[in-house]
């Protein structure tokens, strides 16, 4: 029994939302709910426009052509760099964020959250999460399906700070590896 019946198909002539084989990263923010009750209005605005807005512009065309223009070593990192920079998916509600990037891109993904991880210690919040590959759907900040259900239930596995990467994650890391000729 389902219960999506057929008039919440997508109308004939209309684009149809698919799932995509992705990379996925969900995490919570430790102590972020009680900073945001604990801290004043302005306070908490101001820290969560700072990290989002770090976020943001970092994966955008716009940020993207700012690093290019930098000069150094990110200029010189080269069109493949900034080829992926484009493909990331974030969405943040309250206390959580979900990254995404294409499965051939996984590797790029843990750097990325690595990234992210340093930059919330930074404004001293510890985070938990969990990041698999599988398929979902994640588009301008709305993201659902099979790979982000077993991301969070894998963040609520990890007691611990810490992010937990599933084992067809490792596999395919492993698989990548041997690829590029790691043992």
């Amino acid at each position: 029994m389902t219960l999506l019946g057929p008039e919440l198909a997508a109308p004939e002539g209309t684009a149809q939302s698919e799932y995509e084989a992705r990379a996925v990263a969900y995490f919570d923010i430790l102590g972020w709910k009680a900073a945001c009750k604990d801290l004043g209005q302005s306070r908490i605005v101001g820290a969560t426009a700072r990290i989002l807005s770090g976020i943001a512009k970092s994966h955008t065309e716009d940020g993207v052509a700012a690093m290019k223009n930098s000069g150094g070593i990110i200029a010189a990192a080269g069109e493949k760099f900034f080829t992926q920079h484009l493909k990331v998916q974030i969405s943040a509600f309250s206390d959580n964020i979900a990254l995404s990037m294409p499965v051939t891109d996984a590797p790029e993904l843990l750097s990325r959250t690595a990234q992210l991880c340093r930059a919330l210690l930074s404004y001293g919040f510890l985070t938990r999460g969990g990041i698999t590959i599988g398929e979902v759907y994640h588009k301008e900040g709305v993201i659902f399906g099979p790979a982000l259900i077993d991301a969070v239930a894998l963040e609520q596995t990890a007691s611990l700070p810490r992010v937990l990467c599933s084992p067809n994650l490792s596999a395919h890391l492993a698989s990548i590896g041997k690829t590029r000729g790691y043992p």
